[in-house]
């Protein structure tokens, strides 16, 4: 068996996994920390032969990390990557973008071509964008385990509550917007900020207030200027009369203004359910 050399502690391989999870686009750099991690299981010599290098090279790659010398695994200056931008050029894509954050790639592309006449490349442009600590930010809807786990619970409660109470009608309540064509928040920013992205709205818009019973077709809507507890308040009054003397469990999503302290059910027994579930 060969031996491990002592150069190679948890210490240096922590480091080196540690390295490798920021620099993983990095393929210069990420060759040479892969290297000194399976040094650790195989032996130096074993790494050397199989990766084609000097036994010396792979062992100062090594000392770089126990010695605090990460930076020295990084190719030099000189070796690098020529950019085509100068800092003046660069500066002046930040405010283009810092002005407009939905900007496109190709966009940017032809604007550089028009302004500075460099013919580059998308993913050359890309590559500068990220240089300059801008990341494409989009909204991203997240459904967690958690999430899952309730849907499945609240459809499982529904149903039992349904069948102990056959009498009662089931309606299905959302409300939606109307009047508008938001734009999803998303662009380019710097990284580790708070985003504030700019969203186009219409000028007049409502909210359609409705309750549906799948089973009869039955249906109570109402037009409202907002969604909060005083119209949910007069579309239960509404529906209300509309109901007379007959009783029904409401379904609804988890929104603010239909949980508020503040609503008034009167024949209306209301119940929750994620609002995944009202879209499938």
């Amino acid at each position: 068996m060969a031996l491990r050399s002592k150069l190679l502690d948890k210490k240096v391989i922590g480091s080196a996994k540690e390295m490798l999870k920021k620099v993983r686009n990095n393929a210069y750099v990420s060759r040479k920390l892969r290297a000194v991690i399976a040094a650790k299981e195989s032996s130096i010599t074993a790494v050397a032969r199989v990766c084609k290098i000097s036994r010396t090279a792979l062992t100062e790659w090594i000392k770089h990390l126990k010695f605090g010398r990460a930076e020295k695994l990084f190719a030099p200056p000189e070796r690098r990557r020529k950019s085509i931008l100068n800092s003046s050029q660069r500066g002046q894509i930040e405010r283009w973008i810092e002005e407009n954050p939905n900007i496109t790639i190709k966009e940017a592309k032809i604007r550089i071509l028009e302004e500075f006449g460099l013919n580059m490349g998308k993913s050359t442009v890309h590559r500068e964008m990220q240089k300059m600590k801008f990341s494409y930010i989009t909204r991203v809807q997240c459904i967690t385990s958690k999430i899952k786990k309730a849907k499945k619970n609240s459809k499982k409660n529904l149903n039992e509550i349904v069948k102990k109470n056959p009498k009662k009608e089931v309606f299905f309540f959302d409300e939606s917007r109307f009047g508008t064509h938001s734009k999803l928040g998303h662009g380019w920013f710097k990284k580790g900020i708070r985003t504030q992205v700019k969203v186009k709205t219409g000028r007049e818009n409502f909210y359609l207030y409705s309750a549906i019973n799948p089973k009869n077709g039955k249906e109570i809507s109402l037009f409202a200027p907002y969604v909060n507890t005083d119209c949910m308040n007069i579309f239960l009054e509404q529906m209300s009369k509309n109901l007379e003397s007959r009783e029904i469990f409401l379904i609804m999503d988890c929104a603010s203004w239909h949980r508020s302290k503040g609503l008034k059910f009167l024949k209306v027994l209301p119940s929750f359910i994620y609002r995944h579930i009202l879209r499938n």
